[in-house]
């Protein structure tokens, strides 16, 4: 569960919108521009359902996407209690589907 709320300190924190971020290779310039692009469609595998679920929520939610996600038929709790943890969190209602 640290490791799948890595992804949203590191998409919320770590990263400011319009940065700059140093490249590592010094011909090449990196900026962030999170802009919405539309609905996300997120697939989770079985094996860590939830830190690949949150490696795709986390940036779309930055960007201001919602989410229709799909998990494993293995592990359908976990996707449904990342979800509930990220209503309770203060995401708007819809932003996250499953």
């Amino acid at each position: 569960v640290a490791y799948s709320a890595s992804y949203f300190n590191f998409y919320a924190g770590e990263r400011p919108m319009g940065a700059v971020i140093p490249p590592p290779a010094t011909n090449r310039r990196l900026l962030t521009m999170p802009q919405p692009v539309g609905p996300v469609a997120a697939i989770s595998p079985w094996n860590f359902p939830c830190a690949m679920i949150a490696r795709k929520i986390a940036p779309a939610l930055l960007a201001g996407c919602t989410v229709v996600a799909k998990p494993s038929e293995l592990t359908p709790l976990t996707m449904l209690a990342l979800a509930e943890i990220i209503h309770r969190a203060g995401a708007p209602a819809g932003s996250v589907n499953v």
